[in-house]
Parts: C-alpha cells; sequence; structure tokens
C-alpha cells in the first residue's frame, strides 16, 4: 500500500536498506559457530562496502566451514532481534524492515556477536536499495 501511494505521488518507491547478505541460523551453522543448536537468527555473510550495514559496525563472516555439504563464511554477527521484536530467520527481518521502515528510518538490531558474552544493541539508519 505505501508502494502504490509513492507510485502515485511521485513514480517511484525507494525500499530501506540495510546492506548485508544473510542466511538463517540452522542447528548444523549453529553448532559450527560453537553456539547452542536451538539460537535462531540471522546470520550476516556479508557486508556490502559503503552500506548502512558497514556504517553501523555490522560485522560479516571471516571463515569459511563447511557446513551439511555447503561452503559458508562465519563468524559474522547473528541478528536476533530488532527494534526489541525477535527475528527468527532472514525472511522475518526483511519483511519487518520493508513493512514498517523507510529509508532514513533508524532501526535498533540485537545481535549476537562472537567474543561478547551478552547481546549487543546496534543502531543503524537504513539507507536507500540501490537500483539493478
Amino acid at each position: 500500500e505505501r508502494e502504490v501511494g509513492s507510485l502515485i505521488e511521485t513514480g517511484g518507491y525507494e525500499h530501506p536498506w540495510i546492506g548485508i547478505t544473510g542466511r538463517q541460523v540452522s542447528p548444523a551453522v549453529a553448532e559450527a559457530m560453537s553456539l547452542d543448536r536451538d539460537t535462531q537468527g540471522t546470520l550476516v555473510v556479508t557486508i556490502t562496502e559503503d552500506s548502512p550495514a558497514e556504517a553501523a559496525g555490522l560485522r560479516g563472516g571471516d571463515r569459511s566451514v563447511t557446513v551439511e555439504g555447503t561452503s559458508l563464511m562465519v563468524g559474522g554477527d547473528i541478528i536476533i532481534g530488532v527494534d526489541g521484536r525477535s527475528m527468527s530467520n532472514f525472511y522475518d527481518l526483511i519483511n519487518y524492515v520493508e513493512r514498517n521502515k523507510a529509508p532514513g528510518d533508524t532501526v535498533t538490531f540485537t545481535v549476537i556477536r562472537r567474543g561478547e558474552d551478552d547481546p549487543l544493541e546496534i543502531d543503524l539508519t537504513l539507507g536507500v536499495r540501490p537500483g539493478p
């Protein structure tokens, strides 16, 4: 609905942008990162250069492991929540941001970071998703 109004008013729609590639944390991925198998969230695999994620200090994977026959970059932050809401997978995270936020809005990610005992809160100001 927001998209239609924007298209009518301006002829376009700017999608909010984080600047990460991510994947759902499966029990096997959690084990590969020495976490509890029940850990859920979005593993940050890569950070796009000059993106909101880079500016906020999110961390991508730093080592490659083979999980269930697939090579995967692990060691990055795991996003487990946004704005105080639990986010169990990448789809929930992207869906929440796309439906509820706009470029320029600030979101607060709750992340599990290797080497930290407790989850961190990281504020990120959303950008405009680059075109194709």
